[in-house]
């Protein structure tokens, strides 16, 4: 994958590129899960959150039991 060229790119890294001074860093985890910061001029807003990664079928089956009320809980 080649990195992106010309006046469109920017690096997350250069903060006179992102006026709001708003970072994001992922840390991955295993296969399916990351944890996620949000960095707001130069300072973490948080503990950080953990994402994980759900396939088309299993987002589909929680949609439609929240859909019908019929919602688990894992």
């Amino acid at each position: 994958m080649q990195p992106a060229s010309g006046s469109e790119s920017n690096s997350v890294q250069d903060k006179a590129s992102t006026p709001d001074r708003e970072n994001l860093m992922f840390k991955k985890i295993d296969d399916k899960t990351v944890i996620l910061w949000i960095i707001n001029n130069g300072h973490f807003t948080g503990d950080g959150r953990r994402l994980s990664y759900c396939s088309d079928q299993v987002q589909r089956a929680y949609a439609g039991q929240r859909r019908t009320g019929q919602q688990t809980r894992n």
